[in-house]
């Protein structure tokens, strides 16, 4: 393993720290930071050693600034920087109601969902009806977007007296939808239900920067190497800033690879960057750890 930012030579001391495998040193570190977290117990503190796992947004060891900029997917518990995964972006749970006593194909408006400004690929509801099995119940989904056109998707309710979750597909997905409005129509004496209103879309792949909270030592470390886990697809990468001074930045510093510190200080703030690279790829990170000497 090289030295980065170091002289021609490197001293015992740098040789000692890049050969006792470090790496492995956080992942054991991160490991027990785990099983504390597991039985409820404080997670260990180790002079040279820090780190945190993102099994909630904070991270357990609550290292996470607010400042940060990343995605936090709940569910895989690990932050990213886009996705082309859909998420929902909008949402409305609660029950709308229409009984009807016009003509059918007269349209009524239920529900506007505004403030949007963003894309979306789809919105997915669930609509009802009660009344005569034969009778239709059309509900229609109209996207508004921010170029002053809009589009309408018309869906057909399959069943009576049950609710069934429905997709209105977006017409133009790269457009940016300012708002939506929801529509029924039925038969008279028909009344119909809808609930469950969800904007879905991707989050916009970017460049993303995940801040750790200030961290005072007890010392001044001359040289450190920071782990994360991180994955990447296309173009997606990862990169780190440091300072130990407060004012001095470290940029752009690649991760998993000792490196000398140029100003020294015993205050260290840390950011891993999520970068989407030249082709708007994907990075993630669960887990962050470093060593310091």
């Amino acid at each position: 393993m090289g030295f980065i930012g170091g002289g021609s030579a490197l001293s015992s001391q740098q040789q000692a720290f890049i050969t006792s495998s470090p790496i492995s040193e956080i992942e054991n570190y991160l490991g027990l930071v785990y099983l504390a977290e597991l039985t409820g117990n404080t997670s260990p503190t180790t002079k040279h050693i820090d780190g945190d796992i993102f099994s909630v947004a904070e991270g357990v060891n609550n290292s996470v600034n607010s400042n940060s900029t990343g995605y936090y997917d709940s569910t895989n518990k690990k932050y990213y920087n886009g996705s082309t995964e859909e998420v929902i972006k909008f949402q409305n749970l609660t029950e709308v109601t229409k009984l009807h006593s016009s003509p059918f194909n007269v349209y009524h408006l239920v529900r506007t969902i505004s403030n949007i400004n963003t894309t979306l690929t789809k919105v997915r509801k669930d609509i009802m009806k009660i009344g005569s099995i034969s009778y239709v119940y059309n509900n229609k989904t109209i996207f508004y977007y921010n170029d002053s056109t809009n589009a309408e998707v018309i869906q057909t309710c399959p069943e009576n007296l049950i609710y069934n979750t429905v997709d209105f597909i977006n017409p133009n997905p790269e457009k940016i939808v300012s708002y939506v409005e929801f529509y029924h129509s039925a038969s008279t004496n028909i009344t119909t239900y809808e609930r469950n209103d969800f904007c879905i879309g991707y989050s916009p792949i970017t460049d993303v920067v995940i801040e750790i909270n200030e961290k005072n030592l007890s010392y001044e470390p001359n040289y450190f190497i920071v782990y994360a886990d991180v994955e990447t697809t296309g173009t997606g990468n990862a990169t780190l800033d440091i300072t130990y001074d407060g004012v001095n930045y470290q940029e752009g510093l690649s991760l998993n690879v000792p490196i000398a510190i140029s100003n020294l200080g015993s205050n260290r703030t840390l950011k891993i960057n999520l970068n989407a690279g030249e082709s708007s790829g994907i990075a993630t990170i669960s887990k962050w750890g470093i060593k310091e000497y």
